[in-house]
């Protein structure tokens, strides 16, 4: 029987480009192909950290400014569609990436209830950060039945549910992916974006100068882990440091509000993956220890953070699967996801 489910992709972080009241300001992804300053509307580097930083105010989901340049609003833009060719894909779900996760899970919700689709249960596909906001939305829900009357099927593909070092790296050195002039000013920025620390590993990924992990509140994810960058020209914020927590504690059990939802996991398992960053002489040095992954996502300490066993399907790809950034394009797991939308849905969850 064919799949007559609508289908929404919610995309990974980075790929929906950023526009501001003239046009695109900042299309980040460009997949694998190094940034340039067209992509951020050929500003001079010491404009782009006030043009995409963003302000929030504790206990509020909502941004206050999504630019801090004087007179300028950021605002999404389009999905760069590339890593996604080929998936069955009817509602491009377009969000501000940089945002609180939980803010954009209920926009999604309210999507969901908007497009009703003559009664049909959706079919959503969450890559990255995506599946993150699918996870979140379930728990934000008025009820797990509410949810799965709204969705028939999720497919999480690679979802750093656990968090991820590349979330940590970009906050702690920055990117370099604009050249080394605009670092800074994207270091800045990168730091006042909620998403980032939402996606922070929830491991003990802090180690100390004997390369062991260090104390709870020595970890990333508190005050403590970031020394004196908790003071400076471009501090963490420790708001954005509890929003962190907090979300973290949402996305353990995952799954707990999906009762009626037919899900599937998939993993990948053949690229290494940064899972740790040391102090050495005082001062956090890029030198990773690894696990296999995806790049971004350790399939380990992911999978045990699920938890064993968990009601999902779990596909785990050890072969020719794709790195993060390219999994959803890849041929083995396009086939997955199409013979996963065939199976009949499941029934509602009781009242």
């Amino acid at each position: 029987m064919p799949n007559e489910q609508p289908t929404l992709l919610v995309p990974g972080t980075q790929a929906t480009s950023l526009k501001d009241e003239d046009g695109t300001v900042y299309n980040a992804v460009r997949v694998q192909l190094k940034i340039g300053r067209r992509d951020v509307g050929d500003r001079d580097p010491d404009e782009v950290g006030a043009l995409l930083s963003m302000e929030h105010a504790p206990g509020r989901l909502q941004p206050v400014r999504t630019s801090l340049e004087a007179g300028t609003f950021v605002r999404k833009g389009e999905v760069l569609r590339v890593p996604y060719d080929g998936l069955p894909v009817d509602v491009w779900w377009r969000y501000d990436w940089r945002a609180d996760l939980r803010w954009n899970a209920l926009k999604l919700l309210t999507t969901l209830r908007q497009e009703s689709h003559d009664g049909r249960r959706w079919n959503l596909i969450g890559h990255s950060q995506g599946g993150l906001v699918i996870i979140l939305a379930s728990k934000l829900a008025a009820s797990p039945r509410e949810f799965a009357s709204m969705v028939g099927r999720v497919v999480l593909v690679g979802a750093p549910i656990a968090g991820t070092v590349r979330a940590l790296e970009a906050i702690l050195f920055g990117r370099e992916d604009m050249g080394e002039e605009n670092a800074p000013g994207l270091l800045a920025a990168a730091r006042t974006w909620p998403a980032l620390y939402q996606m922070l590993p929830s491991w003990p990924s802090a180690l100390d100068n004997n390369e062991k992990p260090r104390p709870r509140e020595k970890q990333f994810n508190q005050p403590g882990g970031w020394g004196k960058l908790m003071n400076g020209a471009h501090p963490i914020q420790e708001d954005l440091l509890t929003r962190a927590r907090e979300t973290q504690a949402l996305l353990t059990g995952p799954f707990s509000h999906l009762a009626g939802v037919d899900t599937l996991t998939v993993m990948g398992k053949r690229q290494m993956t940064p899972i740790s960053v040391p102090l050495k002489g005082g001062k956090y040095v890029q030198k990773y220890k690894n696990q296999k992954g995806d790049s971004l996502v350790p399939e380990k300490i992911t999978s045990r953070h699920l938890g064993d066993p968990v009601h999902d399907r779990r596909k785990i790809f050890t072969g020719k699967v794709n790195a993060h950034a390219m999994l959803c394009i890849d041929p083995d797991v396009q086939k997955l996801v199409s013979v996963f939308f065939e199976e009949p849905l499941l029934p509602l969850p009781a009242l």
